[in-house]
């Protein structure tokens, strides 16, 4: 498995393990940490700091080759777009957080009357200049504000974002996508996507922690046993955002615990994602990890053209990747095991484009609790 990606960077919050506690009580603790920290003055410092470090980083072009970059995000949204011309001929289109104006172009190019293209970072003065470029300064309008103090003169036929961060939802970017969805969406408009699915699957990183972790019981003439348990956990403190994984580590196939419709879907809903799990595995292995990717689903004229933009590790290579939650000691898995329990996605509630991943799972005699943050 491999790491990278690029995502803004800020401090996130340190992960607990009650790993004593039951589902139930899993979710008393929980809910009772986070009601705590509702309402705390300090969130609104936080989220005047955090966003200035996010649109900073998005106003540096390498964040942005990573996404043009990618044949997967680019096709599936230039395929969308270009293939349903009835949805954007002599429409107009909000496309929010428009980055280099890729996608605000394309609407134009599928006869949109107007594209309002939304852009905070510093980035927008770029946007402007591949606009006039291409000569559509006369359709696509760049606006560079946040989108929270953006006031159109009119409704939208459709809105493109393209909001996904890490396990779809983090960085919190479809929040303010609601947003202009409430207030500048007419009722039958569009939005594009349509649809999005969050996946999880038990992984078998046991090549990971050999190249990582064990291997320091091979060292000659020396001991290096005291570090193992150091290195596992850095390794599993956090959440690693932006890892590869093959198809090779996965135990089972993907276990959906979240479909959105992003045209009906709340922000209130977005900040404690729950689901209750029931994986069996395909194969015998050895479980030490969660994986998690996602899919979005753009709407066709009819259900047999659609288009899936997938991030599983099944599917070409995205700039996402994939995010991988190591656990601290292996768990020998067969196609009879079952493992259940519960998983919530809660949202950082003083950092709020952070998330933190929570599994309460059981497997024959085994239960453990685990948080870890993104």
């Amino acid at each position: 498995m491999e790491t990278g990606g690029e995502h803004a960077s800020l401090p996130p919050v340190p992960p607990r393990d009650d790993s004593n506690l039951n589902v139930e009580e899993t979710l008393a603790a929980s809910s009772s940490a986070m009601d705590h920290y509702e309402g705390n003055p300090a969130s609104a410092a936080h989220d005047s700091y955090e966003n200035q470090r996010y649109f900073e980083e998005y106003g540096k072009f390498g964040i942005h080759v990573d996404m043009l970059r990618d044949q997967s995000r680019m096709t599936s949204y230039h395929r969308a777009i270009m293939g349903n011309p009835q949805d954007f001929k002599d429409k107009v289109v909000l496309d929010v957080g428009c980055g280099t104006s890729v996608l605000s172009c394309w609407c134009a190019r599928a006869g949109a009357r107007k594209v309002y293209a939304v852009e905070a970072s510093s980035m927008a003065e770029q946007a402007q200049l591949v606009v006039d470029r291409n000569g559509l300064s006369d359709i696509v309008q760049i606006i560079n504000a946040k989108m929270e103090d953006v006031n159109l003169p009119e409704q939208v036929d459709v809105i493109v974002s393209e909001w996904m961060g890490s396990f779809l939802i983090f960085e919190s970017m479809l929040e303010t996508v609601l947003y202009a969805r409430d207030r500048y969406l007419k009722e039958d408009g569009k939005m594009y996507p349509a649809i999005a699915r969050m996946f999880v699957a038990p992984l078998d990183m046991t090549p990971f922690f050999q190249k990582r972790i064990r291997f320091l019981r091979d060292v000659p003439d020396l001991n290096l046993a005291p570090l193992i348990p150091f290195a596992t956990t850095e390794y599993t403190y956090y959440g690693m955002r932006g890892a590869k994984c093959k198809p090779k580590h996965l135990l089972a196939d993907g276990f959906v615990i979240k479909e959105l419709d992003i045209k009906t879907v709340t922000a209130q809903e977005l900040q404690r994602v729950s689901a209750p799990i029931a994986i069996k595995p395909k194969r015998k292995g050895t479980f030490n990890g969660w994986g998690a990717w996602f899919e979005v689903v753009f709407p066709g004229q009819t259900a047999d053209k659609d288009v899936v933009l997938s991030t599983a590790p099944e599917q070409p290579l995205t700039h996402w990747r994939q995010d991988v939650f190591l656990l601290e000691r292996d768990f020998e898995v067969t196609e009879e095991d079952t493992i259940t329990g519960l998983l919530r996605f809660v949202q950082n509630p003083n950092w709020k484009r952070h998330y933190n991943l929570e599994i309460s799972f059981s497997l024959r005699e085994f239960d453990q609790y685990r948080i870890w943050s993104t």
